[in-house]
């Protein structure tokens, strides 16, 4: 219905759906897999482990990875036009995009204090205050010497960053 909405040139909510398929259980030995989650992920977290088994070399993956686990699985799910806000992620991941084109900008982390982190307990304390549609050179000075310093991708159907 969203997308209807959308597809017409009416307003539509905007949409976003997050789960966790999978993810390593605290009770399970580090070297452990990650298991199914309970409830929705289960069902869609047996076959997705499956296919990124299967179909992404996880051995390999594994191996490049230093010899770690698999730790957690999780799907997003958003709209075509979607926008996720600048942010970093407190565990290495990979990015598989199943449909669709994202256009994903990475810095550094020598960069941090120049994207503004919102302050630590905040509920986006791992997001940046800096609007990237429209930065504020005199809120957010640091931010204006970033230009051209990220790097860019494009990730579209089957790509993994």
């Amino acid at each position: 219905d969203a997308q209807k909405r959308r597809e017409s040139g009416l307003a539509a909510p905007y949409l976003y759906l997050q789960t966790a398929l999978f993810h390593r259980k605290p009770e399970l030995p580090a070297a452990g897999p990650g298991q199914p989650v309970d409830g929705f992920g289960e069902t869609w977290g047996r076959r997705v482990r499956k296919d990124i088994v299967e179909g992404f070399q996880l051995a390999r993956l594994r191996e490049l990875a230093g010899g770690r686990e698999l730790d957690n699985c999780q799907l997003f799910c958003g709209l075509a036009g979607g926008y996720t806000p600048l942010h970093f992620d407190s565990e290495d991941n990979l990015f598989l995009q199943v449909r669709g084109w994202k256009r994903i900008l990475l810095f550094h982390p020598k960069h941090f204090d120049g994207l503004y982190p919102y302050p630590m307990h905040h509920p986006q304390d791992r997001s940046s205050r800096v609007d990237l549609g429209a930065p504020d050179p005199k809120q957010f000075p640091k931010f204006a010497g970033l230009q051209g310093c990220a790097m860019e991708a494009h990730v579209g159907p089957g790509d993994m960053l």
